[in-house]
Parts: C-alpha cells; structure tokens; sequence
C-alpha cells in the first residue's frame, strides 16, 4: 500500500512526508507476537468512574492483588471485582 496518491496536506500533512511501502509480513508477525497481556479502556461518567474507583480501593482491601500475573494492582483488583460477580470465587 502507498500514500503516493493522497494529497496529505488537505488533512494538515506537510509535503516532505517520506512514503514507504508497508512490509505486512513484518505487522502480521507482531500481532502473533502479542503479549499476554491486554489493556482496556472505557468511558464512563464522572460518577461511574468515582464508583468503580471505590470498587476498586475496596477490592484492594479486602484482598491482596499484587501477588498476580499482572503487577497492576488496579487490573488485578478489577479482576476480582469480575470473578466475584460472575460467581468465580
């Protein structure tokens, strides 16, 4: 695949943008690379956020959450939350 043929600078690019051609092979083997791990992002509101934040501190309480795969505290508390209301644990 090649830029050659759009005009960049109507979406605010410079003219001495450099195209090269895409090497697939090398993108498909990154993504059989992928880690283990996975991170997430959501949108919520101010006043969900506030409340999974609570969730979150409370897990973090009443469990020790560093002793995971992960070392993200905050995911590894997320899980718990998850695993407690799927009926897990």
């Amino acid at each position: 695949m090649r830029l050659v043929d759009y005009d960049l600078t109507v979406i605010g690019f410079d003219n001495h943008i450099k195209t090269t051609e895409v090497d697939w092979s090398e993108i498909s083997d990154a993504i059989k690379d992928k880690s283990e791990f996975e991170q997430m992002t959501f949108v919520l509101s101010a006043d969900q956020a506030d409340l999974v934040r609570q969730a979150i501190a409370a897990a973090k309480q009443n469990k020790n959450v560093s002793n995971e795969i992960s070392q993200n505290s905050n995911g590894n508390a997320l899980n718990e939350i998850v695993k407690t209301y799927l009926g897990l644990k």
